[in-house]
């Protein structure tokens, strides 16, 4: 169920990743070499600058050339080479390049090829030459640059972008898997219980609606007497009265868990209704032999929902009934705690052990695995756990040596 929910959390972080990385690595490529080719038309179109300078003369009538003016020839520079042409349309070459500069034809393709162009400058692919021109006093000058280098530094770059991409691709794929893994391990717990809660509910509809199957097929029977038919007929009786009682409890969590508005909350005096729920089961534990004791502070107040937050105080109680053992005796406690009210139910009975203590608030949840006690469904607990927990509250189970303790905090109200 959650495979191709987890397909299709990887498929859109991998392809947000592989658009983030071709982004940001395109840019850097882009930027590079737009770059790279800005400065090195600057760079031709000072050269073609100083070309258009008159050069000044020597006393001797020799050209001056300035320290400060790269020649095309100095080694620090690209292999750069001139073409000038004359007003009677021979060509000059000089400078320094692999290229052949005494081919006339090689010459004459090259600056027809920039004349014929929109531009002052540009590339010539075949050759791997960058390019631009302008008019001297005396020729049309073409300044060509050999771009080899720089065509191998930037296929260098996209090569090792590409390796760097493919290896952060590769590694935030499988911490894309550890993240997703992570993401869904809520979702694959609450699909889990929910499975579980599917299954449990299940069997504890099956056992009541056979009995009562069972019990209105053998009223219909002609073989047996009045007293039989009645004894039938309280049998469906109880198991219908089992079956509500879990159907309530199931649309009671239902409708916890689907509550979206907040609760309206108003003050409640916590201490008063721990001792209505103490007198209420006093009969009971009575009946069943057993003690119930309280020691609760007077003025204890909480913002919540006066029947839940007593239901919560029921449940805990009727736990404590059934379970802690015959002739023992349960104590109801309430104190404060700081700004919360600490709420305990302790009783003694079979120690719990800790993976109990973390579960035993789970829908169904009983520590009896062979089902032996049908006097409960395990919800009681759960539904205690979602009241406490839309109070903004915790609830907890501790054992040891026998002596069961759950307890409740809440905050109190007005702190």
């Amino acid at each position: 169920m959650l495979r191709p929910l987890k397909i299709k959390f990887m498929t859109i972080i991998m392809l947000i990743v592989a658009v983030m990385l071709a982004g940001i690595l395109g840019l850097v490529v882009y930027f590079t070499k737009t770059n790279t080719e800005r400065d090195s038309i600057k760079t031709l179109q000072s050269m073609l600058r100083m070309a258009r300078m008159p050069v000044p003369m020597s006393p001797m009538g020799a050209a001056m050339v300035s320290e400060e003016v790269p020649s095309a020839a100095d080694s620090s520079w690209s292999p750069v080479f001139v073409v000038q042409r004359d007003g009677s349309g021979e060509l000059f070459a000089f400078g320094g390049t692999d290229f052949d500069l005494s081919d006339k034809d090689f010459l004459t393709e090259l600056t027809e090829t920039a004349d014929s162009a929109d531009d002052t400058s540009g590339v010539m692919g075949e050759y791997h030459l960058r390019w631009v021109r302008g008019r001297t006093a005396f020729a049309e000058t073409y300044i060509f640059a050999d771009i080899t280098d720089e065509e191998k530094m930037i296929h260098g770059l996209v090569r090792d972008c590409i390796l760097i991409g493919a290896a952060a691709f590769i590694l935030l794929f499988f911490l894309s898997l550890l993240l997703v893994d992570r993401i869904l391990r809520p979702t694959a717990e609450a699909v889990r219980r929910q499975r579980e809660f599917i299954a449990d509910a299940s069997h504890e509809l099956k056992t009541p609606l056979t009995v009562i199957m069972t019990n209105a097929e053998m009223m219909t029977e002609d073989s047996f007497d009045e007293g039989s038919r009645r004894e039938f007929a309280d049998n469906i009786l109880k198991m219908s009265g089992r079956m509500r009682g879990l159907i309530e409890g199931m649309l009671e969590l239902a409708r916890m868990d689907a509550s979206a508005a907040a609760a309206e909350f108003a003050p409640t005096d916590l201490s008063e209704l721990a001792r209505e729920n103490v007198m209420m089961f006093e009969p009971l534990f009575y009946e069943s032999e057993k003690t119930l004791t309280s020691d609760i502070a007077d003025g204890l107040t909480v913002s919540g929902q006066r029947e839940k937050l007593s239901q919560v105080i029921g449940i805990l109680l009727d736990n404590a009934l059934k379970y802690s053992r015959s002739r023992s005796e349960v104590t109801v406690t309430l104190r404060p705690q700081g700004s919360h009210c600490l709420l305990s139910v302790t009783s003694r009975g079979d120690t719990l052990s800790k993976a109990d203590c973390r579960n035993i608030f789970r829908r169904f949840y009983r520590i009896d695995k062979s089902r032996n006690d049908r006097s409960s469904f395990g919800l009681g607990l759960s539904i205690a756990q979602s009241i406490v927990s839309e109070h903004k509250g915790s609830i907890r189970a501790d054992s040891r040596d026998g002596v069961n303790r759950f307890s409740v905090l809440l905050g109190r109200a007005g702190k």
